[in-house]
């Protein structure tokens, strides 16, 4: 597999975390294997992984997630134990969680918004800002999953986003646009992964289908923000 036109500050990037992290944490990722100078870019091969995206799995897809989710955990002990002498900041892609906060500060302080979708955004705003921050993979949609269903195996691809990001982050984008009833038992976890998958998850689905606010899926996805937050 080959990534071409990278610029070399961010192919050092992903290199460093390639070598320093996914390595010696023993993610399921292709191995980048090579860099090869084209003009005032680079070509990145990756070694190959004969597997199709999650995405193209058709149904019974969710049955791969605690697999994924595995993945996840190794890669946040690992951030965890290393955090105090790992030189680890931020992929050099652009952040896809700062477009999704940005975009609902902007709507929780539009003029034309109902008061109580503005409330409700600005209190999980402020909660999901709080959330323990894990690193992460940051661009966990289903096409960057490759999977192989004859051996069994995985491989998550695509580490330009990765970050300290907040628990739960990773997982509503893996799961976005299933029903929050039938994400949450999937992603399991603590009470903070609870919540950061749930207010993701609220974030997402009101991008994806904007009219979410007034049904009752959407009413009983604030509704369990709430619990999990321990606010009635």
């Amino acid at each position: 597999m080959a990534r071409f036109g990278v610029a070399p500050r961010d192919a050092d990037l992903l290199q460093h975390f390639h070598d320093r992290v996914l390595g010696p944490a023993g993610v399921a990722s292709p191995a980048l294997r090579q860099r090869v100078a084209l003009d005032r870019r680079q070509a990145l091969i990756f070694d190959f992984f004969p597997g199709q995206p999650l995405d193209r799995c058709g149904p019974g897809w969710e049955a791969w997630v605690p697999a994924v989710m595995a993945e996840l955990s190794r890669l946040q002990r690992f951030g965890a134990s290393q955090r105090p002498v790992l030189c680890v900041g931020a992929g050099p892609g652009r952040p896809l969680l700062h477009r999704l906060m940005r975009q609902a500060l902007r709507d929780a302080l539009s003029p034309g918004r109902a008061r109580g979708e503005s409330r409700f955004l600005l209190w999980l705003l402020a909660r999901l800002i709080r959330l323990p921050r894990v690193l992460s993979h940051g661009d966990l949609h289903r096409e960057n999953v490759l999977v192989d269903a004859e051996r069994g195996e995985l491989a998550l691809i695509d580490w330009e986003r990765w970050g300290q990001l907040p628990i739960g982050f990773d997982l509503a984008l893996l799961m976005r646009g299933l029903p929050g009833e039938v994400a949450e038992p999937l992603a399991g976890g603590g009470r903070a992964q609870r919540l950061g998958m749930a207010g993701f998850t609220y974030l997402f689905q009101r991008l994806d289908r904007p009219g979410l606010v007034q049904t009752e899926e959407g009413r009983a996805l604030r509704r369990r923000c709430r619990e999990l937050a321990g606010h009635r």
